[in-house]
C-alpha cells in the first residue's frame, strides 16, 4: 500500500486553497506557491514510477470490512501507466507555471490563474 496515492489528490487540492487565501494577503507569493505545488508533485510521480516496479499499488481509502462479499470503500489504483501518466502531467504542468511567469504578469488576476494548476 503506497502512501503517497491520496497526496497526488490532497496536496493540489490544498495548495489551489492555499494560493486563494494568501494570493488576496500576499499576491506576490501565489505564482511560487503554484510553482512549489506542482515541483513537489512532480518529485512525487517520479518516486512513484521508480517504485512501482511492474505492480499494482492499492491505497483503500474507507478500509471498510466487506459486506456480503462486496468491499465498500474507495480504492485508488497506481500501476505503471497511471504513474507514467501522472509523470508526464505533472511536468508540463511544473514547466507551464515556470513560463507563464513572465506571460500572466501582463494580465489582472494572477491569484485566480495560479490557483487553477
Amino acid at each position: 500500500m503506497n502512501p503517497l496515492i491520496p497526496l497526488f489528490i490532497a496536496i493540489p487540492l490544498a495548495g489551489a486553497f492555499l494560493t486563494m487565501i494568501l494570493g488576496k494577503l500576499l499576491p506576490r507569493l501565489n505564482k511560487y506557491l503554484g510553482m512549489i505545488v506542482l515541483l513537489l508533485l512532480a518529485l512525487m510521480s517520479l518516486i512513484s514510477v521508480s517504485t512501482i516496479s511492474g505492480g499494482t499499488d492499492i491505497y483503500k481509502v474507507g478500509g471498510w470490512e466487506p459486506v456480503g462479499g462486496i468491499p465498500i470503500g474507495i480504492y485508488m489504483v497506481l500501476d505503471n501507466l497511471s504513474a507514467l501518466l501522472l509523470c508526464i502531467i505533472n511536468i508540463v504542468g511544473l514547466v507551464a507555471v515556470i513560463y507563464s511567469f513572465t506571460y500572466i504578469s501582463q494580465y489582472t488576476s494572477e491569484n485566480y490563474f495560479y490557483s487553477l494548476f
